[in-house]
């Protein structure tokens, strides 16, 4: 009679709970798929905080009008410097001297406005923002990451193993947007998200949600006429495979 008891609280009350089969199949699944190597990329509008940290990095009028003086005083020299040239060899008389100087000086006005506006429509991207502004946020989950090193002083370069699109890949994530988070964060990191600007992808922010992830290992440098050419990776790509740089291309 006991023995019987024993073996209907086994089988009913117990095995149950302890079968992986009463358990949901997608929960299971959800747990692998949760650390699979991925990369998915979801656009949103810009939020009311990444708005106003725009704002706050856009050029203000001091900054601006600090510009334009240096600007000024470039150009100005530049075109005195044959003037001078001139006028040392074969002295000119002074009402000449204002006579020339005056046009070079409204020239120099002219090149000064020139070169700060096509700067400030090169910058201007990465500052300018409105309530509307698209962004991307790119989820990565990685389990194998390997370092680039600098050329020059352009930030850190990582290579992140990523699924996408049904393709084992490498994502290639690389400037000076990580200098804020390496000391941070623990990063590189299994899993974390970068926004982008979806316009000219900008970085306005990094936030990880996995652990510390080890480098694999470390690549030189990109060899400076590949890199000067154009050749080489920029931020952003995904490769099938990583190239070997390490000969002359």
């Amino acid at each position: 009679m006991m023995e019987n008891a024993i073996y209907v609280l086994h089988h009913v009350c117990i095995s149950p709970f302890v079968n992986r089969s009463f358990f949901p199949k997608y929960s299971l699944s959800w747990s692998k798929q949760r650390y699979r190597p991925m990369l998915s990329i979801k656009k949103r509008r810009i939020s009311k905080e990444e708005f106003l940290q725009l704002q706050s990095q856009e050029p203000r009028f001091w900054d601006n009008f600090e510009r334009f003086t240096l600007l000024l005083i470039v150009s100005t020299f530049l075109l005195l410097m044959p003037f001078l040239w001139y006028d040392k060899r074969y002295p000119v008389p002074p009402s000449t001297e204002l006579l020339i100087l005056i046009p070079l000086l409204i020239l120099a006005v002219f090149i000064a406005l020139f070169l700060h506006r096509w700067i400030a429509k090169v910058e201007g991207p990465s500052y300018s923002a409105s309530p509307n502004l698209s962004v991307e946020e790119w989820h990565i989950k990685s389990k194998r990451v390997i370092h680039r090193e600098d050329i020059e002083d352009f930030g850190p370069a990582y290579y992140f193993q990523v699924m996408h699109e049904g393709k084992e890949q490498w994502l290639f994530l690389w400037g000076q947007y990580f200098y804020d988070y390496d000391e941070k964060y623990d990063f590189p990191n299994t899993a974390f998200t970068i926004v982008r600007r979806a316009d000219n992808q900008s970085v306005l922010g990094i936030k990880v949600h996995g652990e510390a992830l080890a480098i694999e290992k470390s690549l030189p440098p990109f060899p400076k006429k590949a890199w000067r050419a154009g050749k080489t990776e920029e931020d952003g790509d995904l490769l099938l495979e990583i190239p070997d740089w390490s000969y002359p291309k």
